[in-house]
């Protein structure tokens, strides 16, 4: 904060060695990059990285959805990012195939319009446009299966997804991926990898060239499951 910077911290704990001092960090911190003055076991983080950091996870939960979960409309894809970039010629291509499955009644997406600046959403996909939380749990609720494009990495949407009933489909890399503000000594191997520890049938990591399969397979499954999470 503007009162109490991450020096004056340090200078406090130097004063006090028995003072608890944490820092909230998304990304995991290996002892290596700890901060002078601080263990690993001082950070806190959203997943169980393996680095000595202190799990504490983070709630997602819609309460309303868990006490009546609504009967899913059937065929909706939803694309998980916000972002123009995301949506490369190969992404493009993937899109029109899985908007021209028979199974899928529609292909989503929720980008800003002020971000496309004129530019059309994917060729057989709607733009459902920048959500309120509530619009967007709602939207959630409806999709039968959300994918992944590679990024974010660890995005959140992943757990929101499958907490709304909805088959996750994600990106698995060529390689395990590095990214630059992401922990270097933690490479991934698909998009979310804790997400991917659920496991088909809920959750499918495979490559962009596969996902028109993996989402027919995705939406049948799903026709065959009783609402909830």
């Amino acid at each position: 904060s503007d009162q109490y910077t991450d020096a004056d911290l340090q200078k406090g704990v130097a004063a006090n060695p028995a003072a608890a001092r944490y820092n909230v960090d998304f990304w995991g911190t290996p002892a290596a990059q700890a901060a002078a003055g601080t263990v690993p076991a001082q950070y806190i983080v959203p997943y169980p990285y393996p680095c000595g950091n202190t799990f504490l996870g983070y709630r997602s939960e819609d309460a309303a959805f868990r006490a009546a979960p609504p009967r899913k409309r059937g065929g909706l894809v939803l694309v998980a990012g916000k972002e123009p970039k995301y949506f490369t010629p190969a992404v493009r291509a993937m899109l029109a195939k899985v908007a021209a499955l028979p199974a899928v009644a529609e292909v989503a997406t929720t980008i800003p319009p002020a971000k496309l600046r004129g530019a059309a959403a994917p060729p057989g996909v709607t733009n459902r446009g920048l959500l309120d939380a509530d619009a967007y749990r709602g939207l959630l609720a409806d999709a039968d299966v959300v994918l992944g494009l590679g990024d974010p990495v660890l995005g959140p949407n992943a757990l929101d997804a499958l907490e709304h009933g909805c088959v996750v489909v994600q990106v698995k890399y060529d390689r395990p991926r590095v990214e630059r503000w992401v922990n270097p000594r933690l490479p991934w191997k698909t998009q979310h990898d804790f997400a991917d520890a659920v496991g088909a049938p809920w959750v499918v990591s495979t490559t962009l060239q596969k996902f028109p399969d993996a989402v027919a397979a995705a939406v049948t499954f799903r026709a065959s499951q009783a609402p909830g999470s």
